[in-house]
């Protein structure tokens, strides 16, 4: 089931985001030793997978299960992290905020921005398979 507003994308278009702009590719390219086929693999299997988390984090947040979206953003945050997808990184960081301090009227707001900028990782992606 998709995730409002987000298709599953494949190679195509890029509108809403460029590779080097989700993700901070020379930090990744560091981590990855310089093996710019790993690092895309690394992106492709993260990318494979968003759609089903975010909408994982979107059905938990309408379930008001507020410790299971706390946990799967928290799972999020560091996937991001750990690829250099600083901007989704930090968007999950304030989602995961949000939740823990017991703020959930503000959780909307912060999951949109968090599936706008997982959309523009999905178009990232797409870019990629375009060089």
């Amino acid at each position: 089931m998709p995730v409002s507003g987000i298709d599953d994308q494949t190679c195509g278009s890029t509108a809403g985001g460029t590779l080097d702009s989700m993700y901070q590719m020379d930090e990744l390219l560091r981590r990855c030793i310089g093996d710019r086929s790993l690092a895309d693999a690394l992106i492709e299997k993260f990318t494979s997978r968003l759609l089903s988390t975010v909408h994982d984090i979107e059905r938990s947040l309408a379930a008001r299960d507020w410790s299971r979206a706390a946990s799967l953003v928290h799972n999020l945050k560091g996937e991001a992290g750990s690829l250099s997808a600083k901007q989704l990184q930090g968007a999950a960081a304030s989602l995961e905020d949000c939740l823990g301090a017991g703020r959930q009227t503000e959780a909307d707001d912060h999951f949109r921005r968090l599936k706008s900028l997982a959309k523009r990782c999905l178009s990232a992606r797409a870019g990629a398979c375009n060089r």
